[in-house]
């Protein structure tokens, strides 16, 4: 069951990792005036590298801490409060960056939130029922009923 958890969260990290990589030539391609610039194109890697970092946070915490909840719970919300800090300039993380967007923070929480939530999700084997529910919703013999009628 941890190994699964482990797996999923380890995929979901790496998923994050390319929609951060994505958001960042998206930003770069509309800065060019290659693409056009939309909601997006600039928030969708401040969406994806928190919850990059709260996936493998949530890795390291079953790994090595045997799921420690107090773990997770640093793993959910350490990420996004670090660069909630960085974005109002009080860490200055990234000197670079000299625009402050309110949207941010919240990006910052829901890919945090949303990394956890889907961890958790897969942990009660959401998805599997899900899966098993479309399955059977089309089997043959549902879909030849359906021709039936």
């Amino acid at each position: 069951k941890g190994m699964e958890k482990d797996i999923f969260n380890i995929n979901q990290g790496i998923g994050y990792f390319c929609g951060a990589g994505l958001g960042e030539a998206m930003q770069y391609l509309s800065a060019e005036k290659i693409i056009n610039y939309n909601w997006l194109t600039g928030h969708l890697s401040d969406i994806a590298l928190p919850a990059q970092i709260t996936s493998l946070g949530l890795v390291l915490s079953s790994v090595f801490c045997k799921n420690n909840k107090y773990l997770n719970l640093a793993s959910t919300l350490i990420p996004p409060t670090l660069s909630c800090m960085d974005e109002l300039k009080i860490l200055n993380l990234n000197p670079i960056s000299k625009t402050y967007d309110s949207q941010d923070i919240a990006c910052f929480f829901a890919g945090s939130l949303m990394a956890y939530g889907l961890s958790k999700a897969n942990e009660k084997k959401v998805f599997s029922k899900m899966s098993n529910k479309m399955k059977n919703m089309f089997n043959k013999k549902t879909l030849e009923n359906l021709a039936k009628q």
